[in-house]
């Protein structure tokens, strides 16, 4: 109560003082609430002078205010879903380089395997060349008894 009342008052002496009520007017201002304030603030509930100061600044500010207010908002949901996309773009990047590297270790443990194998056969090849040359012997030495 006392403070908006004060408040009001100094408002309604710095402006009557400073700016020509015309000029006041041309930015859109409502001087006649400068002036209801002015001389009866101190009869007004605080929610009264709440909206009476509201309306000092006249619709055409309010309607900006809300308009700027309106663009932060958008511009800030703009950034946060920029980072969002460079975050998801960020996370589908290493997902393709752990998909790159797992491809890589399966393509080696496969070569790996591969060699093994290989090995393995070149053994078993070996083994039946060994056993089929020692058959083999032993048929020969079998056929030259009589």
């Amino acid at each position: 109560g006392e403070e908006a009342t004060g408040a009001a008052q100094r408002l309604g002496r710095e402006v009557e003082g400073e700016l020509p009520v015309e000029l006041l007017e041309e930015k859109g201002i409502n001087t006649e609430a400068i002036q209801k304030l002015k001389e009866g603030a101190e009869t007004y509930t605080g929610e009264e002078v709440a909206e009476i100061a509201r309306s000092i600044a006249g619709k055409e500010t309010a309607e900006e205010a809300a308009a700027e207010e309106a663009q932060e908002k958008k511009e800030e949901a703009e950034q946060q879903a920029e980072e969002k996309k460079e975050e998801g773009q960020e996370k589908a990047e290493e997902k393709k380089e752990e998909a790159q590297e797992k491809k890589e270790e399966a393509k080696e443990n496969s070569e790996e395997e591969e060699e093994e194998v290989e090995e393995e056969d070149e053994e078993e090849g070996e083994k039946g060349r060994e056993k089929g040359e020692s058959e083999s012997e032993d048929s020969s030495e079998d056929n030259g008894r009589p």
